[in-house]
């Protein structure tokens, strides 16, 4: 698998440290959020922030576009909890594995239709990160976000939110009407 920036290769992390130091740390974060809970990793690519999850969650379902499989597996077996992989394709089938909260670590900027994801959501919680730089395109990005337009796409499905901007990016968790 070659690096894109896109996909965090657990398996080789000295060619892109910067990019794994930063999603461990926002793995880290998830975590505080997912202690003895049922979770979702949205578009957990490799699955390493999953395995971090399946540390203190009571269940985690990791989802990806793409079947990872040769990725998965060794982590499956590595996992102290319960941890599965599957594939889903956000843009045409709902999140409906039930779970109390998603993890979507730079998920939405990928979505042409960022509001059929985040309807489909069946938890009560919400931990996001979204790059926020506005006009400044990247490749692999649908929509391009900026602070006012990601706070507003979250709230309309979310509508209890916090969050910060770091280094560009929008780091939050939200939670639906209870």
């Amino acid at each position: 698998m070659e690096f894109t920036g896109e996909r965090i290769i657990w398996r080789d992390p000295q060619k892109h440290l910067k990019e794994f130091r930063k999603h461990i740390n926002w793995y880290m974060e998830a975590m505080e959020h997912a202690k003895n809970r049922r979770v979702i990793d949205a578009a957990c690519g490799t699955g390493f922030g999953s395995l971090l999850l399946s540390t203190v969650a009571k269940e985690v379902m990791a989802v990806d576009i793409e079947d990872m499989a040769e990725q998965w597996d060794p982590l499956i077996g590595a996992a102290p909890g319960d941890l599965r992989f599957g594939t889903l394709d956000f843009e045409t089938e709902a999140v409906d594995f039930g779970g109390d909260l998603t993890v979507s670590i730079e998920t939405i900027e990928h979505l042409a239709n960022p509001e059929f994801f985040l309807e489909g959501l069946r938890t009560a919680s919400l931990f996001f990160t979204i790059p926020c730089y506005g006009d400044k395109a990247n490749k692999f990005h649908k929509i391009e976000y900026s602070e006012e337009s990601a706070k507003e796409l979250i709230e309309r499905f979310f509508p209890h939110l916090e969050y910060r901007m770091e280094n560009g990016h929008m780091i939050g968790i939200a939670t639906k009407n209870i």
